[in-house]
Parts: structure tokens; C-alpha cells; sequence
């Protein structure tokens, strides 16, 4: 099938959902049935599809899921509409497929695998071992979520080792790494230069928790493949960071 057939009938697909959002009609709805399979891949081959990590209101409580938008179009989460989320990745493939570049229908797996030769040897293990196969499988903000969680537990665990108590995030971070009574010392704090990067990194790993952390455990978060690496390549800073001065 030629680019243009295939723009042709994602926005015709996009239309039926926009169609489906104002009125339910049964025979739009088997529409979307009959082709979500297509569309699905034609989004998987262009790079824009990915999971997305949805939370409850905070009133009603529930658990953290994460799902395929395309499998909740008429069963939303939490009743939260997941068809604006689909219309952006047809929107960003359709504008693939109007500029298309050599590297715009790599095969997935070829994607990791030069990945995991060039990039996955700067990620620390730990985050290798939490994150790689979420990352693989395209729940990329649960990948993320996951890195974050495995750095929070470090930094907690031998927090309350040291201080006999328990915080956790953000709060946990400015006690741990705090220039004036720091549990973990990451440089000589006997000069200015040692204090400024102490306030750095106490600002990093808090930052890391308040924005990156939290927001994919509370709310519907959804990135691409391109901004989770970026983000587990923090976590794994931020572990070596911890293995530099030797926290188990």
C-alpha cells in the first residue's frame, strides 16, 4: 500500500473515532474494530506508538494500570477518554508518512538491539534490570517510573540504615543528600566547590522524584521512546553517583 492510501485511511480511522466521541454509534464502533489492528501496526511501524500509565483520581483511590490506549477506546480507564492520546500518535504518523526519513521504519527489535550495544553499556545495571524489558515491551513511562523507584529504594533503605526512620521522594532526598547533615557525602564538603556539588546533587535526585517519579504514578503520562532514554540515563547518573561512594 502506497503512503497516501495509507494517510487516506488513517484519517478515516481518526474520523470514526472523533465520530465515535460525539454520538456511539454501533456501526462507527465496528469501524474502529475492524481496523484498530491495521492502524495499530502502521503506528508501531512509524516509532509513535507507546503504552501509557494511567492513576485514579486521588478521591476515588484504585490502582495504577497500564494500558494500550488502542484497547481501552470504549472501555477508558477511570472514564477518562483515551481517544485524544490515539488521534495524536495517527496525527504523528501520518506526519511520518508525509516526510519520511531512512530511519523511519526501523524494525523495532533492530532499534533495541543497536541500543543495547551503544546506549544499555552507560545504564547502570540496576536500572538494566528494572527498566530493559518494560522499555522493550513500549511501556516506556512505566520503564521510567520503575528506574526512579529502584534509586528511591537505594537512597531509603540506606537512609533509614543510618538515621533509624523512614522518608521517602523528594523529602528523603534533601535529608539524605542535605549540605549542612548529609547522610550520603558526595564530595569534601570542607570546601565551596565540594558544597556546591552536594546542593547539586541533593537538587537532582530530589527534582528527579517530584518531577519524574511522581507525576507517572499519579496521572495518565504517556512519552516516547526517545524521552524515557533520556530520563533512565538520569536514574543511571544517579546510581553511579550512589556506587561512587559506595552505598550498598
Amino acid at each position: 500500500m502506497e503512503n497516501l492510501e495509507k494517510i487516506e485511511k488513517l484519517e478515516g480511522y481518526k474520523a470514526n473515532l472523533l465520530e465515535w466521541e460525539r454520538n456511539h454509534d454501533p456501526k462507527v464502533r465496528t469501524y474502529i474494530n475492524q481496523n484498530t489492528p491495521w492502524i495499530r501496526e502502521e503506528v508501531k511501524k512509524a516509532g509513535c506508538f507507546h503504552t501509557m500509565t494511567v492513576a485514579p483520581p486521588p478521591i476515588i483511590g484504585g490502582m495504577v494500570v497500564q494500558i494500550d490506549p488502542f484497547d481501552s477506546i470504549f472501555n477508558p480507564p477511570y472514564l477518562r477518554s483515551v481517544v485524544p492520546y490515539v488521534i495524536d500518535f495517527i496525527d504523528q504518523t501520518i506526519g511520518i508518512l508525509r516526510n519520511p526519513t531512512p530511519e523511519t521504519f526501523i524494525n523495532s527489535n533492530e532499534t533495541i538491539s543497536g541500543l543495547s550495544e551503544i546506549a544499555l553499556k552507560l545504564i547502570h545495571p540496576k536500572i538494566r534490570e528494572v527498566s530493559l524489558q518494560k522499555f522493550k515491551d513500549g511501556h516506556f513511562a512505566d520503564a521510567v517510573e520503575t528506574a526512579f523507584k529502584a534509586v528511591n529504594i537505594r537512597v531509603k533503605e540506606h537512609y533509614k540504615k543510618v538515621k533509624g526512620e523512614e522518608k521517602d521522594g523528594a523529602s528523603l532526598m534533601r535529608s539524605a543528600f542535605s549540605p549542612g547533615n548529609p547522610v550520603i557525602v558526595l564530595d569534601d564538603l570542607s570546601t565551596e566547590s565540594g558544597k556546591n556539588i552536594q546542593q547539586g546533587y541533593m537538587e537532582i535526585f530530589a527534582g528527579s522524584m517530584t518531577g519524574i517519579r511522581n507525576p507517572k504514578a499519579h496521572e495518565i503520562v504517556s512519552i516516547d521512546s526517545t524521552r524515557a532514554i533520556h530520563f533512565l540515563f538520569l536514574a543511571s547518573l544517579e546510581m553511579n553517583r550512589l556506587d561512587d561512594v559506595r552505598i550498598p
